[in-house]
């Protein structure tokens, strides 16, 4: 027997809206914008030689008409999906299987910084060109029988998972001819190549074990081999179990409001490589200069490598799910407890290290939660008419258990992860919930009062301490389907709750007017 299916998909896009504070989002000048100012004074947002109408000594601040109406971009994604499989039957117990999976994406993008923007006036331009392809080949042999009460399906096999990038990208600046974006124009010109491959080999099995249709048991092991690791250093083994009991199933006679039962608990083991292709390897590039008639080298590679191992992730989880009343409502609660450990991080290094960063193994991760899913239906009717309701509820408790004892560390600042003034971070810190936000705090004299600097009258700044954190530990939502005959409508409700937002502090905010 054989199966295939393809998808082709081809995605063009004209002028991307820049996000967050990126100076050429136009929501960062009119946000920066006094409110007692009308937005409309800003258009067009260019003077009548082209240049940016400038409306604060920040030139920052990009006029929002501006970049609306200046600013280019665009990008077309071209994307295959592909998968094919073929089964062999070789008893009525027996049975081999092959499949082939891909999926490639071939981008082509540009971006324009017009001649005339207050903070790059000579103007600028990139672009990029890309190939991206994801291979996945499996082959497995199985067995399934029915055995009395017991139905057994086991299965081992291999896969080997290929994922290339191939990549170009062009830049120009200081154009001769103002106005005119080709490469070609500009006197500073440079261009990168970017290839990698990451590969995982992997062998696997598995093996489900159902009596009567009610009682399940399920084992599983896999061993992966990860390219972005050293050999010595890249095998790592993670098994689960899992066993589920329909207990309406099982019961001979269940309350007539009982629809559905079931109860299951599980233990299972994940784990990875490094993120990144080459984050062990050391990488140089050859520099036009010469020293004694020898040829100068650059370190290229801004992580130090280093000697990683695989992560592991043990999750030990409990739930229940239950249908009462004609399916009218239904309940479905699972209790969880997650531990990572080993995980590979970067951490900052000083400049003068010559790199910006270190991969490293580090410490130990906890997660314990509770997710409830309720599911009802408070009207059904003959008419046709009928309204579903899903409420979702998830709450996680995170806490960083350790980083490095051996290296002494109890905080650990992620490299690039700051703002886009440099006053703020995104830090680990032992004992706290991952991600936590840095910064300074305001100096204080011994009566808790802030000290100003008496020459400017900013506040001085304090020591750098975790200010809040930006992952939500309670998520809720709520969804609402309105059915009559042919028609349907419906609703969704969605929030995240627990999180500390840290506005800059003063002496970081530069002046607008």
């Amino acid at each position: 027997m054989f199966e295939g299916n393809a998808q082709y998909n081809i995605e063009d896009v004209k002028n991307r809206t820049y996000l967050a504070d990126f100076q050429l989002n136009p929501n960062t000048g009119a946000q920066l914008l006094a409110s007692n100012i009308p937005i409309e004074t800003l258009s067009p947002g260019y003077l009548p030689n082209g240049n940016e109408f400038k409306w604060s000594d920040y030139e920052y601040a990009t006029n929002p008409y501006f970049a609306i109406n200046k600013v280019r971009n665009g990008d077309t994604k071209k994307r295959f999906i592909g998968s094919f499989s073929t089964t062999y039957n070789i008893t009525d117990a027996f049975y081999a299987r092959a499949r082939f999976g891909i999926d490639q994406v071939n981008f082509d993008g540009f971006a324009i910084q017009p001649t005339g923007l207050a903070f790059n006036q000579p103007g600028s331009m990139t672009t990029d060109q890309s190939l991206q392809s994801e291979t996945n080949l499996e082959g497995t042999i199985g067995f399934r029988k029915d055995v009395g009460a017991f139905s057994v399906n086991v299965f081992a096999g291999g896969n080997q998972m290929r994922n290339t990038f191939d990549g170009i990208n062009l830049s120009s600046g200081q154009f001769n001819r103002p106005f005119q974006y080709f490469i070609a124009n500009g006197r500073s010109q440079n261009f990168g190549i970017n290839y990698s491959q990451v590969g995982i080999n992997s062998l696997f099995a598995s093996a489900d074990i159902d009596f009567n249709n009610y009682l399940y048991l399920t084992l599983t092991g896999r061993n992966d081999w990860f390219s972005t690791l050293d050999p010595k250093n890249n095998s790592l083994f993670y098994p689960s179990v899992g066993l589920s009991f329909v207990a309406s199933d099982a019961w001979a006679s269940k309350p007539a409001w009982l629809d559905y039962a079931k109860v299951r608990t599980s233990w299972a083991q994940v784990g990875g490589g490094a993120p990144t292709a080459y984050a062990i390897t050391q990488t140089f590039s050859a520099q036009s200069q010469q020293h004694l008639g020898q040829t100068l080298m650059n370190v290229t590679s801004p992580t130090l490598p280093t000697l990683l191992t695989p992560y592991t992730s043990t999750t030990t989880e409990l739930g229940l799910e239950t249908k009462i009343f004609n399916n009218r409502l239904g309940v479905d609660i699972t209790l969880y407890d997650r531990t990572t450990t080993n995980d590979i991080v970067n951490a900052t290094l000083p400049q003068s290290s010559g790199y910006t960063a270190v991969a490293l193994n580090v410490g130990k991760m906890k997660n314990r939660g509770i997710e409830l899913m309720l599911t009802g239906s408070p009207v059904t009717s003959e008419n046709g008419l009928s309204w579903n309701v899903t409420l979702n509820t998830a709450y996680n408790k995170n806490e960083v258990i350790s980083i490095a004892p051996e290296l002494g560390l109890t905080s650990l600042r992620l490299p690039g992860a700051t703002t886009r003034t440099e006053n703020g971070w995104i830090t680990h810190y032992q004992g706290q919930p991952f991600g936590q936000i840095a910064g300074s705090t305001y100096s204080r004299n011994a009566s808790g009062q802030i000290i100003y600097n008496s020459s400017n009258g900013l506040p001085i700044a304090g020591p750098v301490v975790p200010l809040g954190k930006g992952v939500p530990p309670l998520a809720v939502g709520l969804n609402n389907d309105f059915t009559f005959k042919n028609f349907t409508a419906g609703f969704l409700l969605d929030s995240r709750w627990g999180v500390v937002f840290t506005p800059l502090p003063a002496h970081t905010v530069p002046s607008l007017v």
